[in-house]
């Protein structure tokens, strides 16, 4: 059984222009096993292959149009998958921001070469950026569950939005805006880390963990010193928010640098799609290197958080 992601040939996006990329996971039943881009061998006995992106950039001399496919392959498929579509967000979307949400992928699904499903994103009015930052109200995710019998006779069904996203909760660390060439010379290197943890279960949620049934963990918070375009945020998601979590975000400021904690990150937590409030690394005027924040959720999506210092 083999799911691919492919995205409107070139000639077809006439009215499209910009950088869109999705991302292919397959996991087992119990959300244990994964097989993915990071993963390409597992103990699924899945291969995956490929990379799934396109752009277009007609106003671009610099640049060139491409197109590329992405798949994930199960061997004896007997038994039942989730196969989770994915948009990975990108520094490009914010330049050609009018229409890359648009530019969506296409999961289809085939056992032995025989098509029986195909799902895509919703192309609706909410866009992949806001004010040059991710935004979180954008539905990013696809879930298709698949069983497949002895036979290999296989059947799918994509999972609604109220199954796939629950009271969902995002976390974000991102660096303040560089607004100039002079603040760029007042520090060097900065990496942020940033993990989670769920009350009652032993597993987090980090960059050496960044899929687990519960939680995902997106990108790397890292500002390169004097490379003004090597500035990257980092991400958690939580698809079914109601718990207790405890979010962690370290700051890494090297000490024999230029260091400038005025250009740490700053941790912006939504819950619902709706932006909550910010947690700085500074409080008071006293710099934190590390610090926690901790949600609580109750079953009808009503949550509090609040900030601790180790």
């Amino acid at each position: 059984m083999t799911g691919t992601i492919t995205f409107p040939t070139l000639n077809d996006t006439d009215t499209f222009k910009g950088y869109h990329s999705e991302s292919l996971l397959v996991t087992n039943e119990n959300w244990d096993t994964i097989c993915g881009y990071d993963e390409q061998m597992s103990d699924l006995d899945c291969v995956h292959e490929g990379y799934a992106e396109i752009g277009v950039f007609p106003d671009e001399q610099d640049y060139y149009n491409f197109h590329t496919n992405e798949s994930a392959t199960i061997n004896n498929a007997a038994g039942k998958y989730a196969f989770i579509l994915q948009h990975r967000f990108h520094e490009w979307e914010k330049d050609y921001n009018e229409t890359d949400h648009e530019m969506v992928g296409e999961l289809t699904l085939s056992n032995n070469s025989v098509a029986f499903g195909t799902y895509s994103h919703s192309t609706g009015e909410a866009d992949t950026h806001i004010g040059g930052f991710i935004n979180a109200a954008y539905q990013d995710i696809l879930i298709v569950d698949v069983e497949c019998d002895n036979d290999c006779a296989c059947k799918s069904v994509e999972r609604t939005i109220e199954m796939t996203s629950i009271c969902p909760i995002r976390a974000e660390i991102r660096y303040p805006p560089i607004i100039d060439d002079a603040i760029i010379t007042e520090f060097d290197y900065h990496n942020n880390h940033l993990s989670v943890t769920q009350e009652g279960l032993q597993d987090n949620c980090s960059t050496l963990s960044s899929l687990t049934q519960w939680c995902q963990h997106e990108g790397s918070a890292l500002s390169n010193g004097d490379e003004k375009e090597e500035v990257t945020w980092a991400s958690i998601i939580i698809r079914d928010g109601r718990g207790s979590y405890r979010f962690k975000a370290k700051d890494y400021i090297y000490e024999d640098e230029t260091d400038n904690e005025k250009h740490t990150t700053q941790l912006h937590l939504w819950i619902n799609g709706m932006e909550e409030t910010t947690y700085n690394h500074t409080i008071d005027g006293i710099y934190y290197d590390t610090f926690d924040v901790n949600v609580e959720c109750d079953d009808n999506c009503t949550c509090t958080s609040y900030q601790e210092i180790e």
